[in-house]
Order: structure tokens, then sequence, then C-alpha cells
């Protein structure tokens, strides 16, 4: 059996343990960043029309092609 660098569980935390418990967060990487943006984009793709169209069907047929985002009567 070889020899490890394992302290046993019951040990003590060395100093390096104590003075960081958690290793600091760096900056979130430019990676992470265009993949949340795509991913919000695409999103956004697929829930635009369906908002439309719920926003289409409490309107009267005249205010559905008025343009106006939000209907004047319900």
């Amino acid at each position: 059996m070889e020899p490890t660098d394992a302290r046993p569980i019951s040990a003590a935390p060395t100093r390096e343990e104590v003075l960081h418990p958690h290793p600091r967060r760096s900056r979130p990487k430019l990676n992470a960043v265009l993949r949340h943006a795509t991913i919000i984009f695409f999103c956004l793709i697929v829930l635009v029309p369906i908002a439309w169209m719920v926003l289409v069907s409490v309107k009267s047929i005249p205010d559905a092609y008025t343009g106006d985002l939000w209907p004047k009567n319900f």
C-alpha cells in the first residue's frame, strides 16, 4: 500500500482551510455570459409569439387590427 497525503477525518483543519474556507469566486467567464445571453434570446423568440397570441385573444376584432399592445375593452 502506498502512502497518501490524505489526513484522517478527525484531524483539525489546516491554517489555510481556516483562513479561506471557501475559495473566492472569480468573475463570470465571457463564455458563460454569452451562453446565458443566447438562451435568453431563444426563450424570447419562443415566448413573444405566445404572449402576442394571448393578448390578441382578449381583444375585440377591431382592436386586434389597430396595433395597440393592450386592448381598450376586454
